[in-house]
């Protein structure tokens, strides 16, 4: 999932090669774990959904590429970094038909950590259910409609434990938006989300006594292959809990534990609050498909765009393999990152500033079609490594044969908001003026000065508002004035840049948070 101030994030790590130095805020590639980790823990804000249990404390373990696949090998590495960081539930919505050994050790070797496993059942329909919901220690989750009926995709057999809601389903989106999809992805994370606000209770209980009372509270109906215990009921499993930690308490025996079978009526819904379109929804239909996208979806590519390592663009004078666009050294202008330019020509520092608001003039550029001015405060040479650089990126690559100057646009607005927020990452100080680095991963950190993370988020939010005009508003310096309300951290030379472009009177306002670098700080 993505660093958002809706969720609470204790860690995000990621498994997937050539993202070591992705971004926080850009992490989730597909929205598929953004939607996944909101039906779980999006806060009652007033922003976007509210999840199951808003308390919940997330750790997000990327093993999904951009494509939504994986490797069994990188599963097994993410749950036993779940196992070592102690978490009391992992959620995996993702599936292979495909039995394999080692994945199942690494299942058992959670379970007798004392870690609660829910898995989405797969969206395969009668092929059966997909691994690792398939197995024992696994709570599989099959997904039904607004009716409360099976969904016509949603994996059946015998292992199917619980049904939740998956078809339609709204949550947490791109940059703070919602989005609508469907899918078992989907039905999983309220189980988790409802087995925390239960554990939460009490978290000396085990884990089976947990799942038993989910399972005893289940809303029964249907056959058992298809909706095994029945439909998930967080309000008769909160009624129930008392009764059955008492059961449990003089037992020690999570199998004797009973309560009244709930037969209530299933509640449906006559209205989902979204438009389904014409898409293709066959039984097979292909996994995890968005029904209707974040409409940042574009601008989300084009911000993870500079941390992927794509074209090969040489190598430094220590063998250091350089990329077009990764690297905040090789590329300040990307990253938000200040340093020494041309040494032997003025001493001029990069300006991440004027650099950011330049950017998104080229983007506006792409459907406007008329020339993008260089900021005041900006080296041409610099300029023209930027338009240089974007020169290089290769459209079809990026959007196949539909290329559109308002894909570009969005495209380059996401490079241009990866550019700002990385500031906040890359050219902060500790509260000594010592410049925050990614020695023991101190700047992408969520919990290092996790204030710079806040201004970050708030910092997009003012950027898209200017994407978002429909008079093609670029960007300004106002975009980093978030860290004007803070007092935990200061911006490098942000007092100096924005003087350079908007004048001393505003720049002064930044005064007080901002920290003078007059030398290169390549660590």
């Amino acid at each position: 999932m993505d660093y958002w101030s809706d969720i609470d994030l204790a860690e995000s790590l990621t498994l997937v090669p050539n993202e070591e130095e992705m971004s926080l805020l850009f992490m989730d590639g597909t929205g598929h774990g953004n939607s996944v980790a909101g039906l779980i823990a999006a806060k009652d804000n007033g922003e976007g959904i509210t999840g199951v249990n808003p308390d919940a404390e997330i750790y997000s373990i990327r093993v999904l590429d951009n494509n939504n696949c994986s490797p069994v090998s990188r599963i097994i590495e993410g749950i036993y970094m779940a196992i070592e960081r102690k978490v009391d539930i992992i959620n995996m919505s993702f599936g292979v038909s495909t039995y394999s050994a080692a994945l199942e050790q690494a299942v058992k070797d959670a379970e007798k950590a004392g870690i609660l496993m829910v898995a989405a059942a797969g969206n395969v329909g009668d092929k059966g259910v997909q691994y690792p919901a398939a197995f024992d220690e696994v709570i599989a989750v099959g997904s039904v409609d607004k009716e409360g009926n099976l969904a016509s995709d949603s994996s059946m057999g015998e292992q199917v434990e619980l049904v939740a809601p998956g078809e339609l389903v709204m949550s947490t989106g791109d940059f703070g938006d919602v989005k609508v999809a469907s899918g078992t992805s989907l039905a999983a994370p309220q189980v988790a989300g409802i087995a925390s606000l239960l554990w939460q209770k009490d978290t000396e209980l085990p884990a089976a006594f947990i799942r038993q009372v989910l399972t005893e509270s289940a809303n029964c109906y249907g056959e058992h292959d298809k909706y095994g215990s029945g439909l998930l009921d967080a309000e008769y499993a909160v009624k129930y809990y008392d009764t059955l930690k008492r059961q449990y308490k003089k037992s020690n025996d999570v199998d004797t534990l009973d309560i009244p079978e709930n037969t209530g009526k299933i509640v449906t819904f006559d209205e989902t609050n979204c438009v389904e379109g014409n898409w293709s929804l066959s039984k097979y239909s292909k996994n995890h498909e968005s029904m209707i996208p974040s409409k940042f979806s574009n601008v989300k590519k084009g911000a993870r765009f500079p941390d992927e390592k794509t074209d090969k663009d040489g190598k430094d004078a220590r063998g250091t393999q350089l990329y077009v666009f990764q690297g905040m050294e090789h590329n300040p202008w990307w990253h938000g990152y200040f340093r020494l330019m041309n040494a032997g020509k003025g001493k001029k520092l990069s300006n991440y500033v004027t650099a950011y608001i330049y950017e998104t003039r080229l983007a506006n550029q792409m459907q406007t079609k008329t020339t993008a001015s260089i900021p005041r405060g900006m080296q041409k040479d610099i300029s023209n490594e930027i338009k240089n650089d974007i020169s290089k990126i290769n459209w079809s690559k990026q959007f196949g044969t539909n290329i559109t100057n308002g894909k570009k646009r969005a495209f380059i607005w996401g490079m241009a908001i990866h550019s700002l927020s990385d500031a906040f990452a890359h050219s902060t100080t500790d509260g000594l003026g010592e410049r925050i680095t990614h020695d023991n991963d101190r700047a992408d950190n969520p919990s290092y000065y996790s204030l710079r993370w806040n201004c970050a988020v708030e910092a997009v939010t003012l950027a898209l508002n200017n994407y978002s005009s429909s008079i093609y508003q670029s960007g300004t310096y106002n975009e980093f004035s978030p860290v004007k309300k803070q007092s935990q951290f200061k911006l490098i030379n942000i007092y100096e840049y924005i003087k350079e472009n908007g004048g001393s009177s505003v720049a002064n306002t930044y005064k007080t948070k901002s920290v003078s670098k007059k030398v290169t700080d390549n660590k």
